[in-house]
């Protein structure tokens, strides 16, 4: 008998790859994100009315993109301000409880353990009895970040905690399973779309110029549009922040992808406006 937590990871995916179509897009509901929050921590008829007015700002300056596209490439400031103005205006209690939802709920955090193991499954197959495993290793290495202030999440002791759930879920695996694994040890739907943009991000002579070889990519956020083909949601645009760094400077960069139709070969545009073929 399969396991109960294989279709409820699944729907949860799901629902965190849509949430940025409905909640970060243009006409976002004020009245169902403020009554989304009130649902996370109970907010007092003072903060309704603040957050209201955060959310209707936010709308305000996503509105005055003319198209999708600029929506994704110059948005994730506008929701990473709107989310600190959100969490300035909550008690340390009812912060507490924002910082530890995912976002798709209405909360403020990154994490989501659900999404994690959910994409993990995606690229190595976990058998049912994994899946209970790793999804209970990435709620610990939830809450143990959680539990550090912003930067320390930042600092080496964030990065202990990630290095220490990454080798436990690899442990967990079969050799097959780990070759998988070690290609792709955050787990995704979109490979081929973040295999792609890695590439570009290597090869690009303009990113060359400004930075020299490129020694790390760090992902900063990901933002993905989806369309249901046959049922089953797929990937059809999407804005990569990348923290660039190179033998001569460092960089945060904005990438911004799109694909005319499932089979169509993934485009590139950058945040200068430059467009790049595979």
């Amino acid at each position: 008998m399969k396991s109960f937590l294989r279709p409820l990871l699944a729907a949860l995916a799901i629902g965190l790859a849509l949430a940025p179509v409905i909640v970060r897009g243009a006409g976002m509901n004020i009245n169902v994100a403020v009554d989304r929050l009130d649902k996370l921590v109970s907010l007092t008829a003072a903060q309704k009315v603040q957050a209201a007015q955060v959310f209707t700002d936010q709308n305000s300056a996503l509105l005055a993109f003319t198209s999708e596209k600029d929506r994704m490439i110059k948005g994730p400031p506008i929701w990473q301000n709107a989310r600190a103005q959100v969490r300035a205006i909550l008690t340390p209690a009812q912060q507490k409880i924002y910082d530890a939802t995912p976002q798709r709920l209405g909360g403020g955090a990154m994490q989501d353990p659900a999404a994690i193991t959910t994409r993990l499954d995606k690229v190595v197959a976990l058998t049912d009895d994994q899946v209970a495993l790793v999804a209970a290793i990435y709620q610990k290495q939830t809450d143990d970040l959680q539990a550090l202030s912003a930067g320390d999440r930042a600092s080496g002791q964030g990065a202990a905690i990630r290095q220490a759930a990454k080798a436990q879920v690899r442990a967990l695996l079969t050799p097959e399973q780990q070759q998988k694994f070690d290609a792709n040890p955050n787990g995704a739907e979109n490979l081929e779309e973040r295999a792609f943009v890695n590439s570009f991000l290597k090869s690009s002579p303009g990113i060359a110029a400004r930075l020299g070889t490129i020694t790390r990519l760090t992902p900063v956020e990901r933002i993905v549009t989806t369309a249901n083909v046959s049922e089953q949601a797929q990937a059809k645009a999407g804005s990569y922040l990348y923290r660039v760094q190179g033998s001569t400077g460092t960089e945060t960069l904005n990438v911004y992808w799109e694909k005319t139709s499932p089979s169509a070969p993934v485009k590139i545009e950058s945040s200068t406006g430059e467009t790049i073929q595979p």
